[in-house]
């Protein structure tokens, strides 16, 4: 539950410009490197993933509008990653953003299919 926790408290923020959306960032501070604060689609997915499994355990640990949060920035990943580099905004918060890799679309999908039953 201690990792959950620090996950729950330091390491989710919302995304600049949609207070709609929440992310997993990068923190510099933490991992120890000189690049920027960035929010994380694969971090997301692995975030959404715990904590989901987390409410199995403790119902109410994260609310349900966090992790739906969670979710509509993974689901605006997805599409932003189709659209021309520079045409989609989200360089304003994760300067790498056209380096989407596939295990982190796949983190995201695992993310979404433990998801989809909270939201019935």
């Amino acid at each position: 539950m201690q990792s959950a926790k620090y996950l729950r408290d330091e390491s989710i923020l919302p995304v600049p410009g949609d207070e709609k959306m929440l992310a997993v960032w990068s923190r510099p501070k933490v991992n120890g490197t000189g690049k920027p604060l960035q929010a994380k689609l694969g971090g997301t997915g692995l975030g959404l993933v715990a904590l989901v499994s987390v409410e199995d355990i403790a119902p109410g640990f994260v609310p349900i509008g966090d992790l739906r949060a969670l979710g509509r920035f993974i689901i605006y990943m997805q599409k932003i990653a189709k659209k021309p580099e520079g045409r989609s905004g989200a360089n304003k918060f994760n300067r790498r953003v056209t380096e989407v890799r596939i295990d982190y679309v796949q983190h995201a999908l695992c993310a979404m299919l433990q998801y989809l039953p909270l939201t019935q």
